[in-house]
């Protein structure tokens, strides 16, 4: 086995290599952590964006929600319109309804008078029928007494 002297390790040189290998290390450790940081960094940065369009993508969501919203409250009040005219409607029909009930109770009295009228001139044709009938048979009437209005 060689010696020391040999192998050209000594203590101090042992203390140099350490001291460089402990050096080393921590550069490649803050060279790792500075990568780490800068990477996370980054991906925060990504995070971040992808957060702030998922909250503009809500925002329209929410817009177009809004206007949705709007839309339905506009037919809401088109169908109280509708209403209303419906309710206005039916009272018309209702007026005419009755309407056409006293129409209807008038042309039942115009009914009667008009029996009545039927049965009067039907009556005065039978007065003038039987006043010639009398006039035939030899007995003399007043026929202006008779008719006279």
């Amino acid at each position: 086995m060689p010696t020391k002297r040999e192998s050209g390790t000594t203590a101090a040189s042992l203390d140099r290599l350490g001291a460089r290998l402990k050096a080393t290390i921590k550069e490649n450790t803050r060279d790792i952590v500075a990568h780490f940081t800068a990477s996370q960094g980054e991906q925060n940065e990504r995070i971040g964006r992808g957060f702030k369009l998922v909250d503009k993508r809500f925002e329209q969501v929410d817009q177009r929600f809004e206007q949705v919203d709007k839309r339905f409250e506009q037919v809401d009040q088109r169908f109280e319109q509708v209403d209303k005219r419906f309710e206005q409607v039916d009272q018309r029909f209702e007026q005419v309804d009755k309407r056409f009930e006293t129409i209807d109770g008038r042309f039942d009295e115009i009914h009667v008078e008009l029996e009545a009228i039927k049965e009067m001139l039907a009556m005065r044709q039978e007065l003038r029928n039987l006043v010639r009938e009398l006039k035939t048979r030899g007995i003399t009437l007043d026929e202006s007494r008779i008719f006279a209005r």
